[in-house]
């Protein structure tokens, strides 16, 4: 469903309610600050969201429970501060992460720890002075990880060996 590019400011709870079948949603583009948390419910076959270029500081908590077949989030472009320990909480399907371009300068160590299939995590562009080992502890099947263009001061090189694509230059 393509809803991008539009002058939406809110969505309601349950208004997706009963979108058993829907795969994709895009809602790129539009003008909300926030999402209820209730609002996706009952997406169960969702597997790619795209919230990009929006204008989120944070993401409610709850908003992406039930969605278990979550593969792909999109959360770039946006004016998020803080990643919560809930934020995405038990996303065992995610693959694919991009919070790029936001305003994040924390993440909490333990914010990923459920997402053991993320292979991709996209955070360049943001405020990000350091980050705390355990948040890569459980990413087994991450690969790709970008850090460019950051305010990192000191990493722990022993913690970044696995990935396949590292990218975190200026």
């Amino acid at each position: 469903l393509g809803l991008y590019k539009n002058s939406i400011v809110q969505i309601e709870p349950y208004s997706f309610n009963g979108s058993f079948k829907l795969v994709n949603l895009y809602l790129a583009g539009n003008k909300m600050n926030s999402l209820e948390p209730k609002c996706l419910n009952g997406m169960k076959k969702l597997k790619s969201i795209d919230l990009s270029y929006n204008k989120f500081t944070s993401i409610q908590y709850g908003l992406f429970f039930g969605l278990e077949m979550l593969e792909d989030i999109n959360l770039s472009y946006n004016q998020l501060t803080v990643i919560d320990l809930t934020t995405f909480l038990d996303l065992a399907q995610l693959k694919e992460l991009d919070l790029s371009y936001n305003k994040i300068a924390f993440i909490h160590p333990y914010a990923l720890f459920n997402s053991r299939k993320l292979k991709s995590l996209y955070l360049n562009t943001n405020e990000l002075t350091s980050f705390h080992p355990n948040l890569f502890k459980n990413l087994q099947s991450l690969q790709t990880l970008r850090l460019v263009n950051n305010s990192i001061t000191s990493i722990d090189f022993s913690i970044l060996k696995k990935f396949q694509s590292l990218d975190f230059s200026i």
